[in-house]
């Protein structure tokens, strides 16, 4: 599969997770500090260059993240966070697929 070696760019990582850029940054951030985990990204060198993730790896983050349901303080609030979830889910994993058959070409 190409996704195995195909880089993402930000904009593409967060239009996919359906966030903005400044939150992946926060996401990175966190997870080189140990608070969070969220996919390490891979340095095409250089001062200023733009931070990549390997589609793979963000492939996996996704997957990792279906099961991993949000918590919240009341069944009702946590039943229509989970409805949130899902949807934005189902969302993400449309916009991947998409994604690799625009590669493909």
């Amino acid at each position: 599969m190409k996704s195995e070696s195909h880089v993402m760019l930000i904009r593409e990582v967060a239009e996919l997770l359906r966030v903005s850029n400044v939150t992946i940054y926060r996401w990175v951030a966190k997870s080189r500090k140990g608070e969070i985990f969220f996919p390490h990204t891979i340095s095409p060198g250089g001062k200023g260059s733009k931070l990549r993730w390997l589609a793979s790896e963000i492939e996996n983050y996704i997957a990792s993240q279906s099961v991993a349901l949000p918590v919240a303080s009341s069944v009702r609030q946590a039943k229509r966070e989970q409805k949130d979830f899902l949807q934005r889910q189902a969302d993400a994993e449309k916009s991947l697929e998409k994604h690799r058959i625009n590669r493909s070409k």
